[in-house]
Formats: structure tokens, sequence, C-alpha cells
């Protein structure tokens, strides 16, 4: 048995304790684990953080204001709001309700997303990203060099960027915004995590154990 394979194995079984899982069950989520058997992979969230409900993800997404001078940009943007798999944040959603007076106006947050390759490589990545996002968002800038690694025996490669964040009824946040993409050779796991800026230690570091966490078949 491979080690991936012993590693999803285990987190399979974190994510079902306490619980009568029905074998043929596609997505378990429980203690703070995440496991997907349809597409083969599992990992740890963030100790304490809160999982979002699809719903929820998308209204902070068309909240969100953007540069969008290109009709090809609004075209990519609904697919990327389409297309999340899973998503949790710090704060629970109930914090982020904008009629409040003491709603949270951002919440580190992970959002995972499953994508094709479209005739991307994992080396084109960083440019297609840093091109894409100096268009969609405010004063973005790349922050040192992106890191290729491996992750579960997959090429990978992690990358840090800095914008404002402008969404309807919130005050403009500095982000600085972290992505990690696995390469699983017929499609991309792309881990797309958030955090204040300036930087807080504690999540950058939810955000490392996340990444070392993951399992894939």
């Amino acid at each position: 048995m491979t080690t991936s394979r012993r590693t999803f194995l285990r987190l399979l079984g974190l994510a079902s304790v306490g619980l009568v899982v029905d074998p043929k069950l596609a997505v378990i989520a429980n203690n703070e684990v995440y496991v997907n058997s349809e597409l083969g992979i599992a990992f740890k969230i963030p100790s304490a953080w809160h999982f979002y409900n699809v719903q929820y993800v998308r209204r902070m997404h068309n909240k969100q204001v953007l540069k969008l001078d290109a009709p090809s940009l609004r075209e990519i943007l609904q697919e990327l709001n389409e297309s999340p798999l899973v998503t949790f944040g710090m704060h629970p959603e109930d914090d982020h309700d904008t009629n409040s007076s003491t709603a949270i106006q951002f919440s580190p947050s992970i959002v995972l997303r499953v994508e094709q390759h479209g005739g991307v490589t994992l080396d084109e990545i960083p440019y297609y990203s840093d091109r894409f996002l100096k268009n969609a968002v405010k004063d973005y800038s790349s922050i040192g060099s992106h890191q290729f690694l491996e992750i579960s025996g997959y090429r990978s490669v992690i990358r840090k960027y800095r914008y404002l964040y402008e969404a309807a009824g919130m005050n403009p946040t500095p982000i600085i915004g972290r992505s990690c993409i696995i390469d699983a050779e017929t499609h991309f796991y792309s881990f797309n995590m958030y955090n204040y800026d300036p930087e807080d230690s504690y999540v950058e570091e939810c955000f490392t154990q996340l990444e070392s966490s993951v399992a894939i078949l």
C-alpha cells in the first residue's frame, strides 16, 4: 500500500469517527477532516475553522468589486464562481452579515477548486495567474518567487500575492493570497487561500499544515 493511500485511509477514518457512514457516500466532512472519495482527495482543515455553504460563497463572490475591462474576464470569473468544491474559513458565516454593525469585514479562508488542464501546464500557471489578477483586482503585486514541490506524489506549485479586496457593503481590505496548485495529471486541484495583510503568522501556519495534510489517490 502506498504512503498516499495510507494517509487517505487514515483521514477517512478520522472523518468517520462517531458516524454511521454509508460506504457509497462521496463526501465526508467531520472532525476537521474533508474526504472526497469520488475525486480521491482528503485533507485536514485548520482546527476550529468552519465549512461554508455554496450559496454563501456565491453571495460573497457576487459582492466583490473587480476591474472587469475585458469581456473574457467576466466569463472566467463566472466559471470560478460556479466551480468551488469546498470552502471554509476562520470565522462562521453568521459573522459576515453585512447588515450588522458588528460584522467581520474579512475572514481568512480557503477555497478548493477542481480545474481541467485546458492546455495550460503547471509551469505556465504562475504567469497566467499574474496576468489575470493584474487585470481583475486593485493594487495587485506578486510576492517573491513561486515554489515548485511535490504534494502527495504530485508535482505542485505554491505562489503568493497581495491585492486590495473590495466588496459591496464592506470596507476595502488588503489581502495576501496564497495559491497551491496540484497537478493530478488529468486535472488540477487548486487551493486558494486568503490571509490578512500584514500577514497573520497563525493563518499562514494553518495554510502550511493543510498543504502538508493533503492525500490524493
